[in-house]
């Protein structure tokens, strides 16, 4: 029933679509407009080396964290091996005993 509903909004879309294609025109957009958006623009690009220099300190602790949990990681991963090489070592010598 939903997907009936999809296809019919889908089918309306296309026909408002099709009917908006041909009445339309591009219009050439106006230079105050354009001038304004520009400094708009500029304005937020000015905002930025405030957030850069939070973001490079924020950056580097991030990294010096993520460094020291995948040294962690690397150095459980390290003593998980060595444990079970000596448990494996450990039961093949309890099987191979003679009997």
């Amino acid at each position: 029933m939903k997907s009936q509903a999809r296809l019919s909004d889908r089918a309306e879309l296309s026909a408002i679509e099709s009917k908006l294609k041909y009445s339309l025109r591009p219009v050439a957009p106006r230079p105050d407009f354009v001038q304004e958006l520009q400094q708009q623009l500029f304005q937020q690009f000015h905002k930025l080396p405030a957030l850069t220099k939070f973001s490079l300190s924020y950056f580097i602790w991030l990294s010096l964290v993520l460094l020291l949990a995948i040294l962690l990681l690397f150095a459980m991963s390290v003593r998980m091996l060595v444990f079970l090489v000596s448990m494996f070592s450990l039961l093949s010598k309890i099987f191979q005993r003679p009997k």
